[in-house]
């Protein structure tokens, strides 16, 4: 016999899920166990007398249609021959009609035909039994979709369903599954934003304790912590979910383990300097002075993905369940599947923001501007790429992870094909046409800071970023898109 005694709640129903068509499909249960063998014989039985059906596969229906009839007319004089014979004298002719049945091999094949007594229902499951084959090919059907849920649910962070088959879910939090998404993720961003927080209350404190100037040491502060948003929410929705086995999840939980850590999530350092400044004289006729004073440069680093896996105390290294992983990887895989579902369910599978661009720049033969491509941000664009074009399957473009209001710059010179202020999808977004085929856009923004028709320069200022649409965190999804189709940035950027 199968040992399945340590395997997991969700391995056990896919277990049972096959071990039910097995038996329905072929006659035998799954396994060798002594206490089947009754089973087997009576599957067995059901299948040999009287052969009231043509050819393997195939269904009696005109033989279901009459047993189907019968169980019409007896359901519907049942309740008088009960009254007439008595429950009694029913229940012992069931029984030893059953007991004769099986003790001449023929127990189910005589229930099937309805003959034992029970009366209708003897002749409803006659009826079954002759359609057996396409109920067998329904039930598969009906298994397979629910298979499917059960996979779906399974690679998701169990968090997003938790609460929606509590038998007693929380009134405050969300069915369906953007707004829960949405929940979680401001829930996510709160605790980050404390812990950013957390961070400059440190450095008022070193500042306080070594009486060093405040004015100074806040100008030499350096904080890279609001200009990366290096978490990632659909990755920590994944690891609290793997932490917890994907059992028993809540938000309060999860809460509550996020905030334990704030202190840890944006390292603070610092180093003493010194540097003279003037002193005004106390009388007009005296001369200024100079003395020296004491600061700290301190830095905010940015946020320490590490942190997760102290908050949910999660070994990255250890197997998972019976899937022959290990969490870490577990937790990236959950983490990408959900990603893909959130951009399946935004977007369908097909982007028409890409056939519309082509429709609105069909016959424009002006050629393109022949500028290099410039970073879309101050400075270096390369260190807060987030997600690469194609990182999952349908992600049509470049992520940088900045934080929102970071300034976005027309990458190359053009003119505002249009704008949308969107509360899914791409969220708030602009593209702009340089001809010859050639669009850029820059999605889930904040702000939009201009106007269809507008001719940009290759630098100006074009929106803000943000994490508006369908998005995972704060960041700016950038698209080159030649012709209707999105290529790889990185070919163009600089």
């Amino acid at each position: 016999m199968i040992c399945r005694s340590s395997y997991s709640p969700r391995a056990l129903l896919l277990h049972s899920i096959f071990d039910i068509l097995l038996v329905i499909r072929e006659g035998f249960t799954p396994t060798e166990h002594p206490s089947n063998s009754l089973l087997r014989k009576e599957v067995k039985a059901m299948a040999e007398p009287d052969k009231q059906y043509t050819g393997d596969g195939n269904d009696n229906y005109a033989d279901a249609a009459r047993k189907s009839a019968e169980a019409v007319k007896q359901v519907s004089s049942a309740a008088a021959e009960k009254a007439a014979a008595g429950a009694e004298a029913t229940s012992a002719a069931a029984a030893s009609t059953v007991k004769a049945g099986i003790e001449g091999g023929k127990a189910v094949s005589e229930i099937a035909a309805g003959t034992a007594a029970g009366g209708p229902w003897g002749a409803v499951v006659a009826a079954a039994w002759s359609l057996r084959h396409t109920l067998y090919k329904i039930l598969v059907t009906s298994c397979l979709c629910l298979l499917f849920i059960i996979i779906l649910i399974v690679s998701l962070p169990s968090i997003l369903f938790d609460n929606m088959a509590n038998p007693n879910p929380d009134p405050s939090v969300p069915t369906e599954l953007f707004a829960i998404y949405a929940d979680l993720s401001a829930t996510v961003s709160a605790c980050v934003t404390a812990g950013h927080e957390d961070a400059k209350s440190r450095i008022e404190s070193i500042i306080a304790n070594g009486g060093y100037d405040r004015e100074l040491s806040l100008e030499a502060t350096v904080d890279n912590g609001i200009k990366s948003t290096d978490y990632d929410v659909c990755y920590i929705l994944a690891a609290y979910s793997a932490s917890m086995e994907q059992r028993g999840t809540t938000k309060a939980d999860m809460e509550a383990k996020l905030n334990a850590v704030v202190s840890l999530m944006f390292p603070v350092t610092y180093e003493v300097k010194e540097t003279t400044v003037e002193v005004p004289p106390e009388n007009e006729d005296e001369e200024p002075t100079e003395r020296t004073v004491e600061y700290v440069a301190c830095t905010i680093h940015s946020f320490d993905t590490s942190v997760i896996i102290t908050a949910f105390e999660i070994d990255i290294n250890a197997p998972y369940g019976e899937f022959q992983i290990n969490t870490g990887v577990a937790i990236n895989n959950m983490a990408m599947a959900l990603k893909q579902t959130l951009y399946d369910l935004s977007y369908g599978g097909v982007n028409g923001t890409h056939t519309q661009i082509v429709t609105m720049t069909a016959g424009d033969d002006t050629p393109f501007v022949g500028e290099n491509f410039a970073s879309p941000i101050a400075g270096d664009w390369r260190p807060y790429v987030s997600c690469e074009i194609n990182g999952y399957v349908g992600h049509t473009g470049m992520d940088l992870g900045i934080a929102t209001g970071t300034e976005l710059r027309a990458m190359v010179s053009g003119r505002v094909l249009y704008t949308k202020m969107g509360s899914t999808g791409y969220g708030y977004y602009v593209v702009l046409y340089h001809g010859g085929g050639i669009a850029t856009l820059y999605a889930h923004c904040s702000q939009i800071l201009v106007s269809i028709g507008q001719e940009v320069s290759q630098g100006d200022m074009i929106a803000l970023s943000g994490d508006t649409g369908r998005s995972t965190g704060p960041h700016v999804h950038l698209e080159v898109i030649v012709d209707g189709v999105p290529v790889n940035p990185r070919l163009y950027l600089s």
